[in-house]
């Protein structure tokens, strides 16, 4: 819809740039938690080793603290800049692991403790093994190819996608190429 198209009562609010505030004030908001999670793991270990043992009085709490913290780091940082596709579904199994690792150590004398624990490496398992085997596919290709051409056609062939990056001038130099769909 062009701004011509747009009721005079709207088109103030078309033309001004997009806010940013909420994003920037989630993004902060997770590097916070991100830190104070580390913060948080760094007091229970150093409180572990000064008493020499893990059972004191508010241990549980402790040692909840910094897988809750770092689960709403990865959610506040996914709610300010939402990932696409996988990426967004292994952010999800992230914060589900934490979270659930943080529950059973929250309630580690309960029933669930278990069950909780076990979702737990489930999750945190599943999370690693998509990564080492999206990395692994990447490195198995060809040299030359890049992931964007996995369906066996050169770049070069008679329908490409370029994502950018650089090609080789006529002089031998390199320049940097846009982001183009061209079909021949």
């Amino acid at each position: 819809m062009s701004p011509s198209h747009v009721p005079p009562r709207y088109r103030e609010r078309v033309d001004q740039p997009p806010r940013a505030g909420a994003s920037h004030l989630r993004l902060s908001a997770a590097i916070g938690l991100g830190l104070t999670s580390m913060a948080a793991s760094v007091v229970l270990l150093t409180a572990d080793g000064i008493g020499g043992s893990v059972h004191w009085a508010h241990h549980a709490g402790v040692s909840a603290a910094p897988l809750l913290l770092v689960a709403g780091a990865i959610a506040a940082v996914s709610v300010a800049h939402p990932p696409r596709g996988r990426h967004g579904f292994m952010r999800l199994v992230a914060v589900l692991a934490f979270t659930a690792w943080g529950s059973a150590q929250l309630f580690p004398d309960s029933a669930a403790a278990g069950a909780l624990n076990d979702l737990a490496i489930l999750l945190f398992v599943l999370d690693a093994a998509v990564v080492v085997i999206s990395d692994a596919r990447t490195l198995r290709q060809p040299r030359g190819l890049s992931h964007y051409s996995r369906t066996g056609r050169l770049l070069s062939g008679s329908c490409c996608l370029s994502r950018g990056g650089t090609e080789t001038g006529s002089a031998g130099r390199r320049r940097t190429r846009e982001p183009t769909r061209r079909w021949r």
